[in-house]
C-alpha cells in the first residue's frame, strides 16, 4: 500500500510537471507572447480588429504611415513656399503702388505749385492792369471834380 501510495504521488508529481512544462511551451510559442499581430483580427474582417488583443501595427502598416508622414511633411513644405511665393508678390505689388502712389502726389504737388504761380502771376498783371486803370482815370477822366456851385443848380424850383 505505501508502494501504491508512493507510485500514485510519482504518477502524479510526474503528470504536473509535464502538465508544467506543456504549459511553459505554450505559453512561451503563444499568441500573447509572440504578440502576433494576426490574434487581432476581428471575425468581421480584416479591416476591423479585436481592440484588447491588438499588439501593434505591422510593418507595412508602419510603412505606410511613415510614406503618409512624409508626404505630408512635403505638402506642408510646397504649400508653405506658395505662401511665400504669394506674400513676396504681394510685397512686390505693395512697393510698385506705393511708388506710383508717391510719383502721382509728386505730380500732384507740381501741378498745384505751378497752378498757384499762374494763379499769383495773374493777380499781379490784373492788380498792374487795375492800378494803371485807376491811374488813368483819376488823370485823365476824372480831371474836372464838381464844386458846390455846380450842385447848387439842381432844386431851385418846384414844378
Amino acid at each position: 500500500m505505501y508502494r501504491e501510495t508512493q507510485e500514485r504521488r510519482a504518477l502524479k508529481k510526474r503528470q504536473e510537471e509535464y502538465d508544467n512544462f506543456s504549459e511553459m511551451a505554450n505559453m512561451i510559442t503563444s499568441d500573447l507572447l509572440t504578440e502576433n499581430p494576426d490574434q487581432a483580427i476581428s471575425q468581421f474582417g480584416p479591416h476591423r480588429i479585436v481592440p484588447d488583443r491588438w499588439k501593434g501595427m505591422n510593418e507595412d502598416q508602419i510603412r505606410r504611415i511613415r510614406e503618409e508622414q512624409q508626404h505630408q511633411i512635403e505638402e506642408k513644405k510646397r504649400r508653405n513656399e506658395e505662401e511665400q511665393q504669394h506674400e513676396d508678390e504681394l510685397n512686390r505689388r505693395r512697393i510698385a503702388e506705393a511708388k506710383v502712389g508717391m510719383i502721382v502726389e509728386k505730380n500732384l504737388e507740381r501741378e498745384r505749385r505751378t497752378f498757384e504761380h499762374d494763379l499769383y502771376n495773374d493777380n499781379q498783371r490784373l492788380a498792374n492792369e487795375q492800378r494803371n486803370l485807376k491811374a488813368y482815370l483819376d488823370r485823365v477822366i476824372y480831371t474836372n471834380q464838381p464844386t458846390a456851385a455846380y450842385f447848387m443848380q439842381f432844386n431851385t424850383s418846384s414844378r
